[in-house]
């Protein structure tokens, strides 16, 4: 063994960055997301030239059936960063330890009970024939749904490393994880690019293959080799910790359960109601905008900070944080319009290298979608952190009953397309962004009356 943890700790002086501050960690934080945003901007362009349009909308649909997995994290994922934050603030250990090992082992035990659903469903249901899978292509994509929602499995289940490491003040650790899958992800990308013929099978594989073995390996070097205080065991697996996980995570995962309906659902309306090259136009607008996504993924730490603030009854400092993050939302506005102005010539003259037949009107519906957002974003962090997400819970309900129904009437009835899915998606999340900032409004103005 070439490390082991002494030689790690003084290497990357983890014991100091341990205590980084906000400003810091949100720095380092850029440092590894902006490669990975290059890395995905690159891997799509080779991709869609690699790829037809049917092909790469058949990819993105694959993606996002594959996303319906995150359901196995049943809500822990965001549940731990709150309560390992309010752990650590207490110097409970003990406690810190039991929540990482009991979320880990269960997640892990769902994860194996769903993969053997899939292999049994897989048996008696032809998944091409749901979806508007061309007749070639149907054997081929139904063997690669098998391979992806299995991979996606295991990716989710390692991901709960990132909700330790936001929780416990290295969130830019998290991006490190994402700068490492990514930049590997293009690497195979464009080997198998150049070496073999269109194979929408291999693509599709290698990028779930990746984004599996990733965070798994980093969380395996973390426990084993950075910090034992925190490797998980079968000796800290506790049901009562588990309740107390669930209490919370249930509703975390109704969140995440309605946010994956809302999001992934997109793909799939536009696939079956106009066509799987339709989906190439909007998953390409829509990523062209990710930038501002990865732009406020950098201020995960808030959350952290937030909780723990909260944990600690230092409610000033609550109060100036969300007044910081508010400050950083600021210059989302003048970005996308400048987006939306050179959207045209920046996608398909210097990121695609061909037309791509996304609109002017597309290119503002997803300038809308992402300003909205962005600022529900700021106000989802902050409930999160505090523990008070019931609005977010109920405006989320609504979100995902009206999203489906909305986007087929805009896109289909009005006769609107891929303009009208986004359109249904904008009116869908438009409800938290005026009753979450109204509840954290009430909650602040609570913390200071207790305060007098």
């Amino acid at each position: 063994v070439f490390f082991n943890h002494l030689m790690l700790e003084k290497l990357i002086k983890y014991k100091n960055l341990k205590n980084l501050t906000l400003r810091k960690n949100i720095f380092l934080s850029g440092l590894f997301r902006f490669p990975v945003l290059i890395f995905e901007f690159l891997s799509i362009r080779l991709i869609f030239l690699y790829l037809d349009e049917t092909n790469y909308g058949l990819l993105i649909t694959l993606y996002a059936i594959s996303s319906w997995m995150s359901f196995i994290k049943l809500g822990f994922n965001s549940t731990l960063i709150t309560k390992i934050a309010s752990s650590i603030e207490k110097r409970n250990k003990r406690k810190t330890k039991s929540l990482i090992s009991t979320a880990l082992i269960f997640v892990s035990f769902v994860s194996f009970c769903m993969m053997f659903i899939i292999l049994i469903t897989n048996y008696f249901v032809n998944f091409a024939d749901i979806i508007n899978t061309p007749e070639f292509l149907k054997n081929e994509f139904d063997l690669l749904l098998v391979f992806v929602l299995i991979l996606s499995l295991i990716q989710y289940t390692a991901e709960i490393i990132k909700s330790v490491l936001i929780a416990i003040n290295l969130a830019f650790a998290q991006n490190l994880i994402d700068f490492f899958s990514r930049g590997a992800n293009l690497l195979v990308i464009f080997y198998l690019t150049k070496t073999f013929d269109k194979s929408l099978f291999l693509i599709g594989i290698s990028r779930s293959l990746i984004l599996a073995i990733v965070p798994l390996l980093m969380g395996l070097i973390f426990f084993q080799f950075i910090d034992k205080d925190y490797k998980p065991g079968f000796r800290y697996f506790n049901f009562s910790v588990l309740a107390d996980i669930w209490q919370l995570s249930w509703k975390f995962f109704l969140i995440q359960a309605c946010s994956t309906i809302i999001f992934s659902t997109d793909s799939i309306i536009i696939n079956q109601f106009i066509g799987p090259s339709s989906v190439a136009k909007y998953d390409i607008a829509s990523r062209y905008f990710r930038i501002l996504a990865i732009f406020l993924s950098l201020f995960a730490p808030f959350w952290s900070t937030f909780a723990r603030a909260n944990a600690g009854k230092d409610y000033k400092l609550l109060k100036n944080t969300l007044k910081k993050f508010l400050i950083s939302f600021i210059p989302v506005i003048p970005i996308c319009l400048l987006m939306i102005i050179f959207g045209k010539i920046i996608i398909n003259d210097f990121w695609i290298g061909k037309e791509t037949g996304i609109t002017f009107l597309l290119l503002s519906a997803m300038a809308i979608l992402n300003i909205i957002q962005s600022w529900n974003r700021v106000f989802n962090y902050f409930l999160n952190g505090v523990g008070s997400i019931n609005i977010t819970l109920i405006t989320m309900l609504i979100a995902a009953i009206i999203n489906i129904p909305l986007s087929i009437f805009f896109a289909k009835n009005l006769n609107l397309g891929v303009l009208g899915v986004t359109l249904g998606t904008i009116v869908s999340v438009s409800i938290f962004s005026i009753f979450g900032p109204l509840k954290a409004s009430i909650i602040l103005r609570n913390k200071n009356e207790h305060l007098t």
